[in-house]
């Protein structure tokens, strides 16, 4: 249990206790406090000492992994500083403070793993600064907010994972130009998948950003990276809808290929029918794919990348047919029963193009090491004295060197037979 802080450190403006066993509630901090990280203790309590005398000079503020509970207080009208805030994994409850949307400087927001309950605040529409938002394991609910976005545009992580969180996905969504993460699976989301989806263009565009994010405050000695939780979100593109309570409907968009730098695609256990479209064929990264427990149909488009994966992505789809399933299309045993009839003479046409092409490999070659021969080296002999006499010399040691080796060992060899 830690002691009172606010005179023992009254002119600290980092704090630092991260990843130690300190247990009982917060401190008394020193009021100019910027910095404060007390995350992976075993801290318990409210967080209400903190509005009394810290709030207002905070910039950095991380709580995460401690057994913190209560209602978070709605006190942040005063935190304006306030750059990163992380309460993930505690047991907060109740709703989210509407006075969040105070914080008019903050880039991440990260509620995750808590009881948080109601809707989102539309306060935070004012928080334009948002990079990472992770409200991921809670129990929020209502629709998700169309103000997402046309206010938090720079938004980078959207993660909404295991909530009860209900409705369409608001077509303002096709706004989130830098959004690398967005998971809104296990909620109760329902309707198509927007059209407008092709349009999120950090997920099209080829051009991979730093796997890390960090946050570095220029005024202060602190900086905030992003990992553990977020490093797998930003080494990889990645959507996830995944169904459970989910029940998005409708088919998988045909620009779905344009997403180039997507890795991970999670649509199963939805409602989801028609063909898989042949521009997931060509999402030459995708290396996580599970599209089971849908209602596809048709056959599963033939692609090194689709093929690679196990049946088991593509199971729960009964009119779905095709390699790496079991069963196959209707008109496949027809057409292999052709393949043997033909195969000889492809074969024979084959092994000839091979033949020509190795002997006109060899041809090639020859040419090349004689022009490479000829220009490389006996064309600046002739030319350049230097190299003629160097060459010449070189050759003098040479023959001199093997007239002495032959004749020392046959001076050896004469003396042997003589002994």
């Amino acid at each position: 249990m830690l002691p009172d802080l606010s005179l023992k450190f009254a002119t600290f403006l980092t704090i630092d206790f991260h990843s130690n066993s300190f247990e009982g509630p917060i401190p008394l901090l020193p009021h100019i406090v910027s910095a404060l990280n007390l995350s992976k203790n075993k801290f318990i309590g409210s967080i209400i000492s903190l509005c009394k005398n810290v709030i207002k000079f905070l910039r950095y503020l991380d709580l995460s992994n401690n057994l913190l509970s209560s209602k978070v207080p709605d006190c942040w009208i005063s935190a304006r500083r306030l750059k990163i805030l992380d309460l993930a994994n505690n047991n907060f409850s109740g709703r989210i403070p509407s006075s969040f949307g105070f914080l008019n400087v903050l880039q991440l927001l990260s509620l995750r793993n808590n009881n948080f309950i109601g809707e989102l605040p539309s306060s935070l529409n004012n928080c334009t600064c948002l990079e990472v938002i992770d409200m991921s394991e809670n129990k929020l609910s209502g629709k998700i907010p169309a103000w997402i976005g046309t206010h938090l545009r720079g938004l980078n992580v959207l993660s909404f994972r295991r909530n009860e969180l209900g409705g369409n996905i608001p077509p303002s969504i096709r706004s989130l130009n830098n959004t690398q993460v967005l998971d809104l699976s296990q909620n109760k989301i329902s309707g198509n998948i927007p059209q407008c989806f092709n349009k999120l263009y950090s997920l099209i565009q080829t051009k991979n950003s730093s796997a890390t994010m960090y946050f570095r405050d220029e005024t202060q000695e602190f900086t905030y990276f992003v990992e553990q939780r977020f490093s797998v979100y930003m080494a990889a593109a990645l959507v996830q809808w995944k169904g459970k309570v989910n029940n998005l409907k409708g088919k998988i968009i045909q620009e779905i290929g344009q997403i180039e730098k997507l890795e991970v695609l999670d649509l199963s256990e939805n409602q989801l029918s028609g063909e898989i479209p042949m521009g997931l064929a060509s999402l030459n990264f995708l290396c996580v794919l599970d599209l089971s427990s849908n209602n596809f149909s048709g056959k599963i488009p033939s692609s090194t990348q689709l093929q690679s994966f196990d049946g088991s992505v593509y199971a729960g789809n009964h009119e779905l047919c095709g390699p790496p399933l079991p069963n196959k299309c209707p008109g496949e045993d027809e057409s292999a029963s052709l393949l043997p009839s033909t195969n000889h003479g492809k074969d024979k046409t084959n092994e000839e193009d091979n033949d020509r092409l190795v002997k006109i490999g060899f041809y090639v070659s020859v040419v090349l090491g004689f022009a490479v021969g000829f220009w490389g080296f006996v064309v600046p002999l002739l030319l350049r004295r230097s190299w003629r006499y160097a060459y010449l010399k070189l050759l003098d040691k040479i023959k001199d060197c093997l007239y002495v080796t032959v004749a020392v060992n046959m001076a050896r060899l004469q003396r042997k037979v003589r002994g």
